[in-house]
């Protein structure tokens, strides 16, 4: 397998307090990369499963099984994530093929964050994709999702591509280690 590194050109970068912006050049068309967004079946592949309205307000559980996306089980520190996580999400925008808003997560003692993907055709075989996270509460949690979306939007890529998907975990770990250095309290 291909051995995968964390090239200092596909970091994600803070654009605000509490921001973080990721972009990549998707190798497929606008209307395969908007399906990989909102289908279940080819969500799960990349990111989590579970099926989601399309209109604004619909509520919806997202599925992560982690171990399911490159066959890697979650290291000790993130043990519970060996068995599949539910998280409540909500719809805020979908327009598609172009722009979908989530509410991500939250809970009893914090508000959800948002999760904005933009998608811009590049031809018919390319697509550029600008996902912007925010509503991080700190500066931990903001290196956590970085490396969580790093590791998502490489999988994204191999899956994309048809290749095997690269371990989730360990190139998690390797975008970790930059993104502690990065992002600062």
């Amino acid at each position: 397998m291909k051995e995968h590194t964390v090239m200092k050109e596909d970091l994600g970068d803070v654009t605000a307090p509490g921001t973080l912006r990721f972009e990549r050049l998707l190798p497929v068309g606008i209307d395969r990369a908007w399906a990989h967004l909102v289908e279940p079946e080819l969500r799960a592949h990349w990111l989590a499963g579970g099926a989601m309205g399309a209109q604004p307000g619909d509520a919806f559980d997202l599925l992560f099984d982690h171990t399911a996306l490159s066959g890697e089980q979650a290291p000790e520190r993130f043990r519970q994530f060996r068995v599949p996580v539910t998280q409540a999400s909500r719809v805020l925008q979908y327009e598609g093929p172009h722009l979908l808003v989530l509410a991500w997560g939250g809970g009893t003692d914090s508000p959800p964050s948002e999760a904005r993907f933009e998608l811009a055709s590049q031809g018919d075989k390319q697509t550029s994709l600008r996902l912007t996270h925010s509503g991080l509460a700190n500066a931990a949690e903001m290196r956590d999702v970085a490396a969580g979306w790093h590791a998502h939007l490489g999988v994204l890529l191999d899956v994309l591509d048809g290749r095997i998907p690269r371990p989730f975990w360990s190139h998690l770990d390797k975008a970790a280690a930059e993104y502690d250095q990065r992002i600062t309290d």
